[in-house]
């Protein structure tokens, strides 16, 4: 297949010095990119995209895939036949939306674990999918309200149980509650709720077996824990300051995880009803998150890009991501892109084949229609193709 006529961008695109190209496809990878024109079409599939930007395949670093809506009774609710057809769904509205990654944050009775296999097999569409099984947290306020999610532990030993667990059914990564939460009852975000101890057994047992830790966790103090013990991905980081900044610039291992859809659909929710729980915590933190992650930001930390949203409002503003952190952080729009693309793809260690465009890499390929170095609003438009590991996305 070949892809003509694609507008590139330069800083998504690695090997070619030509911004006005086609992109031949073999497989599931990218075997060439000419100069339009310049390469011979006879017998191969053609789809002239007539100048659309063609951009790598996105990630989301952050989902919690069986979530359709934000109604989080009705989430924990669901049976597990029910959370496993959810998180199908979920999967491929990322992928008609460009997602070619995205990485579970704990879903119920492990369901995007089942899912990722089925996918991995051929047996059903998807995106690439990474899942870490249940997610492993100390006992703690609003628990409760999250049991089909979490797996509960105590203690080193009890990590260490609560590890080879979820290595048992297939875990790619660990996922570690560090700090209180905004969406649990009762627990406080900027609150430690375990010990340095019982994070290290589990990052330690991460490097064991080849896999990470990704840490969810607001907290100042937490930050810094995350660091010292080697954990890879701070997810959220929202009250991070200027040490804990510093020594994310200096640390080989840890990387920061922004998720700020979830504050935007929070804010939302307090228009409609500014009692609620949830929203009365994310005004209260919203402008020390615009400080701390501002001046992350500032001090050009590599960042990677999650969402924490659910699938309805993901597809009322597929941008929502983009807009949310280019308003309450001034990123430019190239650092946008380059944070859902290929500092995801570092983070995660999977740039040898997916993050940019380049010869020799899955073509994992979004053709926007609109320029969104230059306008990010274009990414709220419906994608004009879509394709992962060379297979076209039926849109």
């Amino acid at each position: 297949m070949i892809l003509k006529n694609c507008r590139l961008i330069p800083e998504l695109t690695e090997g070619c010095a030509f911004y006005e190209a086609d992109i031949v496809i073999e497989g599931e990878y990218i075997k060439d990119i000419v100069p339009s024109g310049q390469v011979d079409w006879e017998g191969r599939k053609i789809i002239d995209v007539q100048g659309m930007t063609v951009i790598p395949g996105l990630f989301d670093l952050h989902t919690h895939l069986h979530s359709l809506s934000g109604n989080l009774i009705e989430n924990q609710a669901k049976n597990f036949g029910t959370s496993c057809f959810d998180t199908c769904e979920y999967g491929n509205t990322y992928l008609k939306l460009g997602y070619t990654t995205v990485r579970d944050m704990g879903t119920n009775s492990r369901c995007a674990i089942y899912v990722r296999d089925a996918v991995n097999k051929g047996q059903i569409t998807g995106p690439r999918i990474y899942s870490p099984g249940l997610m492993i947290s100390p006992t703690d306020a609003g628990n409760e309200d999250f049991i089909l999610m979490y797996n509960e532990a105590d203690g080193p030993a009890d990590v260490l149980r609560a590890a080879r667990e979820e290595i048992a059914h297939g875990c790619d990564f660990f996922k570690y509650m560090v700090s209180g939460a905004f969406l649990d009852p009762g627990s406080v975000p900027g609150e430690t709720i375990t010990t340095e101890e019982e994070l290290q057994t589990l990052v330690n047992v991460a490097r064991a077996r080849g896999k990470y830790v990704a840490a969810h966790c607001h907290g100042t103090e937490g930050v810094k824990l995350c660091i010292r013990t080697g954990v890879r991905t701070i997810e959220h980081g929202t009250l991070i300051d200027e040490e804990g900044i510093e020594m994310l610039a200096n640390s080989k291992d840890s990387y920061l995880v922004l998720t700020l859809s979830i504050f935007q659909f929070l804010i939302d929710l307090a228009e409609s009803d500014a009692n609620d729980w949830r929203a009365v915590k994310a005004k209260q933190y919203l402008p020390l998150m615009q400080e701390s992650l501002g001046n992350a930001y500032k001090a050009g930390l590599t960042i990677g890009w999650g969402t924490d949203i659910d699938m309805a409002s993901l597809k009322e503003n597929p941008a929502m991501e983009f807009l949310v952190r280019k308003e309450f952080l001034g990123i430019s729009n190239i650092d946008l892109l380059k944070q859902a693309t290929i500092n995801s793809a570092k983070i995660i260690g999977t740039d040898d084949l997916t993050g940019s465009i380049k010869v020799g890499k899955y073509a994992d390929l979004v053709v926007i229609d609109g320029k969104p170095d230059e306008d990010i609003k274009v990414m709220a438009k419906p994608r004009a193709y879509v394709f992962k590991g060379g297979s076209q996305v039926v849109i």
